[in-house]
């Protein structure tokens, strides 16, 4: 009687242990194939602080990263100096209604909308940075700081 009960034991920890095995073969092979890649099944993002918002998804280049954001502090502002991520080298600002760009400065009216073009050299797949874009108001001198977070697929 214990013969069979051991033999009962082997042949069920080798039939769950062949089926286990298999499990892990082929969720290392789909891992292996890039399935599980978060940065592959998401979408472009950006993130910013309250009151100037970010609107519609930035687009990601090799040469080049625009996005689009919203005025939305209840007073209008004056765009200014930026910093840069590391991959990027020049910002431009545009405003709607101007058919060209400035990489000085812009005024932005309240609950306007306005668009960030930066000039980049991306060699990665994915990227996610941080522009630092600083403002201040028409009636003040203080600059504040806007953190953009942009983040996706390099297309």
């Amino acid at each position: 009687m214990s013969k069979k009960r051991g033999q009962f034991a082997l042949e069920f920890l080798m039939t769950y242990g062949w089926a286990i095995l298999v499990v892990l073969i082929a969720v290392s092979a789909l891992a292996y194939m890039g399935v599980f890649n978060p940065s592959k099944t998401t979408s472009n993002r950006c993130i910013s602080q309250t009151g100037i918002a970010c609107i519609g998804m930035p687009i990601i280049t090799k040469t080049q990263i625009a996005f689009t954001m919203k005025n939305g502090l209840g007073t209008g502002i004056i765009l200014q100096n930026t910093t840069l991520p590391s991959a990027c080298s020049a910002i431009y600002f545009c405003t709607p209604g101007n058919i060209t760009c400035t990489n000085t400065t812009a005024t932005i009216a309240d609950d306007d909308s306005f668009t960030v073009v930066s000039t980049c050299n991306i060699d990665t797949e994915s990227f996610k940075d941080d522009f630092v874009l600083k403002y201040s108001k028409p009636q003040g001198s203080y600059t504040y700081p806007i953190i953009v977070t942009i983040a996706g697929q390099v297309s």
